[in-house]
């Protein structure tokens, strides 16, 4: 990197004063795809910062909000399956638990599936869970009364 470079990095504080200095280096001959690379770095690091940020401070929904109709039918069965295991044996099933009563029913043969179901249900407000532990899907609102 040549003196002149380093003093313009050095001056340069605040994020976008960065990047008009990586679009000036390639400018001025500096290799176009090593700058492209850290364009795209930065931006993935901030696009990652924000989806943890909403993911952490996501809002509870409101249950009276809640559309049955939102669910797909795949869904559907498988808060009916979740509704009856825990009047049946009094704590929720494993994911593993729905993949072996469901899976065949439902034409599934991988718990990442029943993951991806799970997850919707979730962010439509069905039922709620607990990261990185087993067994901790509890139904929300007028499911849990049903």
């Amino acid at each position: 990197m040549d003196q002149d470079t380093v003093e313009n990095v050095n001056m340069k504080t605040d994020s976008s004063s960065v990047l008009d200095d990586d679009a000036s280096k390639t400018q001025a001959g500096t290799d176009p795809l090593a700058a492209r690379t850290a364009l795209l770095e930065i931006a993935s690091q901030a696009s990652i910062a924000t989806l943890h940020l909403t993911e952490r401070h996501r809002a509870p929904m409101n249950s009276a909000l809640i559309d049955p109709g939102s669910l797909t039918a795949r869904q559907g069965l498988i808060l009916d399956f979740i509704r009856d295991y825990v009047a049946r044996e009094q704590y929720p099933p494993s994911i593993r638990d729905i993949l072996r009563e469901l899976g065949p029913e439902l034409g599934v043969q991988s718990t990442s599936t029943i993951q991806l179901d799970l997850k919707a249900m979730e962010d439509a407000g069905f039922i709620r869970r607990t990261r990185n532990r087993p067994r901790t899907i509890a139904l929300v609102g007028a499911e849990a009364a049903a």
